[in-house]
């Protein structure tokens, strides 16, 4: 290595931004020299290069030349790392989760994470769990994965669900009802985003919009072990057409009844990133809406 830090660093300052097309190829060019033999100043650089939202080639090339250092010196650099990548990366979070990917999956590798994350100051702490949290509510996998060092670090996981039946006051059409049981038996006959949300262009947005009943009617149930998978009824709310429906689905939810309005709000709570859930909620007061404690069916 011919380089120095100091010069690394300007240099990676300058690309990791990647405002312009050639600051790509300069990126991977530069990340490129890094051996993994180096002093752990040179990995803190590149976690400090994760800085963007869009960034999926030269990311993927990042993660590959970060993983080069001896695993012990990556896992507590990552741990050390977390709390700083969550602020820097709240708009774009999906773009960290991709480098802790093996930590998990390792028992020394959990143990060291485990040990230097209980290093985290208060804040950081609830940063760190917050994240992790989020990650093992994002699939099942991912729950049995961090799940033990969420544990660990004095986190805990939502208590498993039990399953509420359709009420018939719901007056659902069959072809519905019969959509949503078989998405609920295992093994699924039906994926999630086959219950609602049909379609995905701008034609079938009036379909859309006279699902937005149903679709809050079936946040306000608790499914199981497919309690973490209604998230993926929201998502369409939050692509681009779909933004059109975000201020009438939270017309739908303010005009639901109390106890189908709450217990769909604690669901939401359950699955969405802490944000997207405290933005709803501002939208509802502007309805008068302040959540209430949940009642359930049973």
């Amino acid at each position: 290595m011919t380089m120095n830090i100091n010069d690394f660093r300007k240099k990676l300052d300058a690309v990791k931004w990647l405002k312009k097309d050639e600051d790509y190829d300069a990126f991977v060019k530069l990340i490129d020299i890094v051996e993994g033999t180096e002093p752990p100043e040179w990995l803190d650089c590149l976690l400090d290069a994760i800085c963007v939202e869009d960034d999926y080639g030269p990311y993927e090339h990042l993660y590959n030349v970060i993983w080069r250092f001896p695993r012990d010196t990556v896992v507590k650099h990552l741990a050390e790392s977390l709390p700083t990548l969550q602020r820097r990366m709240k708009h774009a979070p999906f773009q960290v989760s991709r480098f802790y990917i093996p930590v998990p999956h390792n028992e020394k590798s959990k143990a060291e994470f485990v040990k230097a994350a209980l290093l985290w100051n208060k804040e950081d702490a609830k940063i760190g769990r917050d994240t992790l949290k989020t990650w093992c509510i994002e699939n099942a996998e991912d729950e049995q994965a961090w799940g033990e060092i969420l544990r660990k670090l004095g986190g805990r996981l939502p208590k498993p669900l039990p399953m509420d039946p359709i009420p018939t006051q719901y007056k659902w059409p069959d072809i519905l009802i019969e959509r949503l049981t078989a998405w609920r038996t295992p093994p699924a006959a039906e994926n999630s985003e086959r219950v609602f949300w049909f379609g995905g262009k701008d034609s079938h947005m009036e379909e859309w919009r006279s699902d937005l009943p149903r679709i809050v009617e079936a946040l306000a149930l608790r499914h199981g072990e497919k309690w973490r998978e209604i998230k993926v009824w929201l998502n369409p709310l939050f692509i681009s057409f779909g933004k059109k429906l975000y201020p009438e689905f939270v017309e739908t939810i303010a005009k639901s009844p109390e106890d189908i309005r709450n217990r769909a709000l604690e669901n939401i709570k359950k699955v969405m990133p802490k944000g997207t859930y405290e933005n709803l909620c501002k939208e509802l007061l502007a309805y008068g809406i302040i959540p209430g404690k949940a009642i359930w069916l049973c």
